[in-house]
């Protein structure tokens, strides 16, 4: 995983993958999340697309400036409340 890294263009070198979505049958039945969730792995794999990307555009669009790769890097060392301590500043 540290070698995902040092790469500046994970972002591009890994595709962004969405969770499935439920079955319709399921859906229209219920007022819920239409997605599965991701497992552990897929978590952390999509994340890590993120995290020395470069060029943060999500930071740079986001309408309230949140330091979002940084939240990512706290939440991959296990930091939530670090996390969330960021989201307050």
């Amino acid at each position: 995983m540290a070698e995902r890294l040092n790469n500046d263009f994970q972002f591009l070198d890994v595709a962004r993958h969405d969770p499935a979505k439920k079955d319709i049958a399921v859906r229209k039945n219920e007022y819920v999340e239409i997605y599965h969730s991701f497992t552990k792995v897929e978590v952390a794999e999509q994340s890590h697309r993120c995290l020395a990307c470069g060029n943060p555009y999500c930071e740079w669009k986001c309408p309230v400036h949140n330091y979002i790769p940084n939240w990512l890097k706290l939440i991959s060392e296990g930091n939530i409340f670090g996390a969330a301590e960021l989201c307050h500043q």
